[in-house]
């Protein structure tokens, strides 16, 4: 091999690491989360990202990987983390003591690939999230998480209530469709 075709291989080498790693990125932010008692928490959220591309390598959007949110439980000052992949929190709420949090597929079509449903309940019991069937949540859950794209997410470090307000304004203010079987048309 000669020494032109070594130092051609690895400067490939070195360009192809310098392009996946700018393929994913993590977004963290924290925002205010009011349940409905009223309490208001303070949560840490980070969502990782992929680059989709197009045929020709150029980047057509992002994608969020997985999701990790935690906060100080004001019953216990125990801290609390969900961490779930393919998945975004949309709700989060404290029902006669105990937490619960809805999640999305973080791209919803997706449910029709792996045969994932498109919303997902979680239990906070014993220190430990238990995925739940959506129909046994307690109550119609209403959005109280930032639902937003990369293109603002990227720019945020925290968000209160009145900001969340805006910028969730684009979706649906009712409660969520936990019966949504196919999430390609929107969220």
């Amino acid at each position: 091999m000669t020494y032109a075709l070594a130092i051609r291989r690895v400067l490939v080498v070195i360009g192809l690491g310098l392009l996946l790693a700018g393929c994913e990125r993590t977004n963290r932010w924290q925002e205010e989360v009011q349940l409905s008692d009223g309490t208001v928490l303070k949560v840490d959220r980070a969502v990782s990202y992929r680059a989709s591309s197009g045929p020709l390598g150029q980047p057509i959007g992002r994608r969020a990987l997985e999701e990790r949110l935690s906060f100080a439980d004001p019953g216990t000052d125990h801290d609390v983390e969900w961490h779930e992949p393919r998945r975004r929190a949309v709700w989060l709420d404290r029902i006669d003591t105990q937490f619960w949090l809805v999640a999305i597929l973080s791209t919803p079509c997706e449910s029709g690939y792996g045969h994932l449903p498109v919303w997902q309940a979680y239990l906070l019991r014993d220190e430990q999230w238990h995925a739940v069937d959506p129909a046994n949540v307690p109550v119609a859950p209403v959005r109280n998480l930032l639902t937003t794209d990369y293109s603002i997410i990227k720019h945020l470090q925290y968000v209160s209530l009145s900001v969340k307000q805006r910028l969730n304004a684009t979706y649906s203010k009712g409660a969520i469709d936990l019966l949504q079987k196919n999430g390609c048309s929107g969220t």
